[in-house]
């Protein structure tokens, strides 16, 4: 690692502002506008990146906070000792450092900052997390001891951004430092923003609670079908090609020269801008209704053909629920990709217009166990009225008037539409997964005009043949990606839907400063925003915000896919290519490996299924996901 830079401040760089305090609007947006004649001033070099590009960094967890955050030493570069790990406490004290996606700029708390908040060009190195901001109980076992103590080892400097422009920000009224939810606050001395994230694939893979990682790639690795074969669910930003956010010059609206902004002199003649877009903006259909192929087969008749239906669940025999059913169906929306909001965040205006009167809704069931069942038809149930919300850099909200907090069944995600007048989100949705019903009827058609499923050669795509008597079906809508999380269909054994399995949801006032400046810095290109997508929230996937792809994107995996909490069905185009494997039932998946002894469709597999093939002498050479 290069470096022998650290803070530059002083006239050289930096004009330091005093905040205003008058009015009750978002510090980091007030900040971000009113620093920009310092961001232009700086003229900005590109940042210097030197890490370890494509290894896991384990994120901070044990203290109940689901938000992703690295740790970081305030000292520059290089670091005092920066192959060194972080002390208990002191001068040498690990502190937490947010990845917040929704953030334009990264940004350093700097108590002694009394004058103001203001820009700097400097150098930060960030470490691994794991255990280090848990507090340990008195009763701590003495594995957790030494767990502890191994992760405050090895919190050595892991990356080094050099020239990377960040905000100092100031202990103020109205700059908040806490982040998270009315069950876990945090406070952050940092936060990583998009200014750097826009230069990485940055992969956030959650297996559990206490084992999340993230991943820094200058470009991901793979071509699309490599990728796809993994089970990655393509899903580009709305309108492919485009982050969002406003820039300086579209608050100028000046081609060349100086623009006027109250009490600064702007020019835009710097060929570099610090603050530049990074914002992604989902096509998403919310509470899609539960579904899934299912796959029958004859016990008397291994080797006869099986029947593919589309039910709510790979065990069950109640058909689907439309998607764009306006009654039992789900709800087009467009959400903001943020990592730094704990859950699923709805704007109120939007939650109304998708459930209705909210107060009204059916309450969810008290306690809530994994058994627990419910109503199928429900979209979403009422948890309570006692919200709270924390966003770094944004007034809190919740603490005067409470906030409605919801659990929604379902999230479904899909490719970006490239055009206004494209189908909805959900339609889409509906197409790939009828494209999955058809890629399993395909090999039962194969398979009943031979009478023997060893001459059926799976998998398939959803291209159907000519020749392929499927009532006239025909195209293939295997050709986009599909994700769905909370409970895309119900699992085994289950009579109805289980909320333990919905999503969290918390409703924020439409007029609420973070909901006012995201929807105006993405608009007009953008579809108005309907809410925050935290990427923290589910567990059991990798989330890859690939923002080095020429067409923006959130890459997403199941890493337990049967489970009945997450559904991927990446894109799917040839015949025999192992990405047509994701998403089938396992009982079909199981027919291919055990009976047929064919590997193509091993990745499709948890990791848990994976070791049991293995133990019985299939998928030999196949990793576990």
């Amino acid at each position: 690692m290069r470096g022998d830079s650290s803070a530059r401040t002083g006239a050289e760089v930096i004009e330091t502002i005093a905040v205003p305090s008058a009015r009750p609007v978002a510090a980091l947006s007030m900040l971000v506008w009113l620093l920009a004649p310092s961001v232009m001033a700086c003229s900005a070099e590109p940042i210097a990146i030197d890490g370890q590009y494509g290894r896991n960094l384990a994120l901070a967890h044990g203290d109940g906070s689901v938000l992703p955050r690295l740790a970081f030493i305030d000292e520059g570069c290089p670091g005092e000792t920066a192959a060194g790990g972080c002390d208990p406490s002191g001068s040498r004290q690990c502190r937490m450092l947010l990845i917040d996606s929704l953030a334009p700029l990264s940004v350093l708390r700097d108590p002694e900052a009394s004058a103001g908040s203001r820009l700097s060009i400097e150098c930060l190195e960030v470490r691994p997390a794991g255990t280090i901001f848990a507090e340990l109980e008195a009763d701590a076992t003495d594995e957790e001891r030494m767990r502890h103590e191994r992760d405050l080892q090895d919190a050595v400097a892991r990356f080094r951004f050099d020239e990377l422009p960040l905000v100092r920000a100031a202990d103020a009224d109205d700059w908040s430092w806490t982040a998270g939810n009315q069950s876990n606050a945090i406070e952050p001395d940092g936060v990583l923003g998009g200014n750097l994230l826009r230069n990485f694939a940055v992969a956030i893979r959650t297996a559990g609670p206490d084992d999340a990682t993230v991943t820094l790639y200058g470009e991901f690795p793979g071509s699309e079908t490599i990728l796809a074969d993994q089970g990655r669910a393509f899903l580009p930003v709305q309108f492919p090609g485009r982050l969002l956010g406003r820039e300086l010059s579209d608050r100028c609206e000046v081609e060349d020269g100086p623009c006027d902004l109250p009490g600064f002199d702007i020019s835009t003649s710097a060929p570099e801008l610090p603050l530049q877009p990074s914002r992604m903006v989902m096509d998403a259909c919310v509470a899609i209704p539960p579904c899934a192929p299912r796959y029958l087969t004859s016990p008397d008749d291994p080797f006869g053909p099986g029947m593919c239906d589309l039910t709510r669940g790979p065990s069950l025999t109640a058909m689907c629920d439309e998607p764009t059913d306006p009654i039992l169906g789900g709800f087009s929306a467009s959400l903001v990709v943020a990592t730094g909001v704990p859950g699923l965040v709805l704007f109120s205006d939007s939650a109304a217009r998708m459930f209705g009167d909210l107060e009204a809704m059916p309450p969810c069931p008290t306690p809530i166990s994994p058994t627990t069942e419910i109503d199928g038809t429900l979209p979403a149930c009422l948890i309570g009225n006692d919200g709270v919300l924390h966003f770094a850099g944004w007034p809190s909200a919740g603490e005067d008037a409470p906030l409605l907090r919801l659990r929604v069944r379902s999230l479904a995600l899909v490719p970006g539409a490239d055009r206004s007048r494209a189908k909805g989100p959900c339609e889409r949705a509906d197409e790939r997964r009828d494209a999955a019903h058809l890629q399993c009827l395909r090999y039962q058609k194969r398979a009943e005009l031979t009478g023997d499923i060893r001459d059926a050669a799976p998998p398939y795509s959803a291209e159907v043949d000519e020749a392929e008597d499927l009532d006239g079906v025909a195209g293939d809508q295997a050709g986009a990606s599909l994700a769905v999380l909370g409970e895309p269909f119900l699992e085994d054994g289950s009579g109805g839907p289980r909320p333990s399995h919905w999503i969290p949801t918390t409703v924020l006032p439409a007029d609420h400063p973070l909901a006012l400046a995201v929807r105006r810095d993405v608009a007009p290109e953008a579809l108005e925003p309907d809410g925050l997508l935290g990427t923290a929230l589910f567990p059991g996937t990798e989330a890859v915000l690939d923002y080095t792809d020429l067409n923006p994107s959130l890459r997403l995996s199941c890493l337990a896919p049967h489970d009945g909490r997450c559904q991927v069905l990446p894109e799917c185009h040839d015949d025999r290519q192992t990405a047509c494997c994701h998403g089938l039932p396992r009982t079909l998946l199981d027919e291919l490996i055990r009976l047929l002894d064919d590997d193509t469709c091993c990745g499709a597999v948890s990791a848990r299924d994976l070791a049991e093939l293995q133990q019985a002498g299939h998928c030999v050479r196949v990793p576990p996901p």
